[in-house]
Formats: structure tokens, sequence, C-alpha cells
């Protein structure tokens, strides 16, 4: 697995996370939960450093929208995957939705 990206980092730079094979298929866990897992904790690290407020935010919760968020973006696109990438915006932590097309 990749390893967490520095906090600091997050204000300078978008850090897409990685979709390899151990997070969408194979292993023991299901792929998706794993990589909203990731998404998950790399957007809770951003919004921490950028002195946001976290205690409403679950990981249920985020994955919903994780979700709903893929399922709309591959109707409208046609992509087999969407990777989503964690960022600061306007002192912000922000999350865009990329599609992935067939290679």
């Amino acid at each position: 697995m990749p390893a967490p990206m520095p906090a600091m980092a997050a204000h300078n730079q978008t850090q897409p996370l990685s979709l390899d094979d151990d997070i969408l298929g194979g292993g023991t866990q299901p792929g998706p939960d794993a990589y909203f897992q990731q998404v998950y904790d790399q957007f809770v690290s951003v919004k921490k450093s950028c002195g946001e407020n976290t205690s409403g935010l679950t990981f249920q919760k985020f994955a919903e929208k994780l979700v709903k968020n893929r399922d709309d973006l591959k109707m409208k696109t046609g992509c087999r995957e969407v990777r989503f990438t964690v960022y600061v915006k306007d002192g912000k932590a922000a999350l865009k939705a990329t599609p992935v097309k067939d290679e």
C-alpha cells in the first residue's frame, strides 16, 4: 500500500490514490471499501491539517457519497472506474472525482 501522504504536502499538490489490484480486487477485504477507506483517511487528515472540524464526518456517510458520485460519473462518462483525489481548495479539504477510461 502507498505510504500516507504527509499533511503539509496536501497543501501544495494533489495526490491521487492508487487504484492497484490490492485495492480493487483480490485479497480478503472488498476492493472498493478498502479504497474508500484510504480516501476517507486522507480526506480527514487534510481537513485536520486545514483546521477544519471532522467530528460529524463518518466513514459510512463519506462512503455513501463516494458511491453516489462514482455511480453518477460512470453513467455520465461510461468509464470503468473513478479515481478520487483529495486536495486543498480555498483553504479547505476538497475531493475531485476523475473517470478512469479503459486502456
